[in-house]
Formats: C-alpha cells, sequence, structure tokens
C-alpha cells in the first residue's frame, strides 16, 4: 500500500519533526495542549528509532498523520503507540499507508508480530486496523468510580 498522489510516508528526522508530529498527534485526538515535552521525552529513550518515527507528509510539508513504532528486538514484536491521523484526513487511505510501511520495516529489522492497544469503543481505528491484517487477540475493560464526599 502506497499513499495517495501528493502524500508520502517518511521516517523522522531528529527532535526537528517534533513539532510538527505533536501537531499532528494533538489535531488527530482533538487535543488544544501541546505534548511536545513528552514527544521529545519519547524520543530520547533508548527504544526510540528514527526510522520508526513515521508521518504522512502532503507535498506541502504538512503532517497529517503520525506513529511511532517500537520495536522489542530480543522478543521480536513491534509496538505502534500512539497512532493518529487528523480528521480531514481520514478515510483516505494515508493511516493505512502508513502502517503498512511501518509493518514493512518492522519485518525488515526482524520483527515477527506486533500489537497496537486501541480502545474498544473505537470503532474506526479497530477497522482500520483490522483492514491492516491485525487480529483482535483480547479487549480491555476500563472501569470507573466518581468519589464524592460522604
Amino acid at each position: 500500500t502506497i499513499p495517495p498522489a501528493g502524500f508520502q510516508v517518511r521516517g523522522s528526522s531528529g527532535e526537528t519533526d517534533a513539532f510538527a508530529r505533536d501537531a499532528a498527534l494533538g489535531h488527530s485526538f482533538s487535543r488544544s495542549d501541546s505534548r511536545l515535552e513528552m514527544y521529545l521525552n519519547a524520543m530520547r529513550t533508548p527504544g526510540f528509532r528514527k526510522d520508526l518515527d513515521l508521518a504522512i507528509v502532503s507535498d506541502s510539508g504538512e503532517h497529517v498523520a503520525m506513529c511511532m513504532i517500537w520495536l522489542d528486538s530480543d522478543n521480536k514484536v513491534g509496538e505502534f503507540e500512539p497512532v493518529g491521523c487528523q480528521p480531514d484526513y481520514r478515510r483516505k487511505g494515508l493511516s493505512r499507508a502508513m502502517i503498512a510501511e511501518g509493518l514493512r520495516r518492522l519485518k525488515a529489522l526482524g520483527a515477527e508480530s506486533t500489537v497496537v492497544y486501541p480502545w474498544s469503543t473505537n470503532e474506526p481505528a479497530i477497522r482500520l486496523y483490522e483492514s491492516c491484517g491485525f487480529r483482535e487477540l483480547f479487549r480491555d475493560r476500563t472501569y470507573t468510580k466518581t468519589l464524592t464526599a460522604s
């Protein structure tokens, strides 16, 4: 799978990409706050690989989707976390192309499997991952309780 005309999958060139990728992730999840420092910290961890920090970039240079992929080379397992695409660019094959490129890179690095952890209520993300060949292994349940003064 390749991205449609006008877009390309790019690996990271390092911390210079952090602002654009943080913005793309923020728009993907309708966040108004920046988590740039968290993104930079993730980029500074020993497991971070620029070649597995992918983005879909338009010909005009806008980062419209991104994902970080983590590789546990000892266990030959990859993990996609986080994955996001700006709402105006969804359902155009961009995320699928980015994930396909990530899977190709993981395989070339010796990975034998990979995981992603979408919310069980995020049906669009689940459909995307299933269209990329992922299959459901299990579902998490999250419980909450509001604490009130008694």
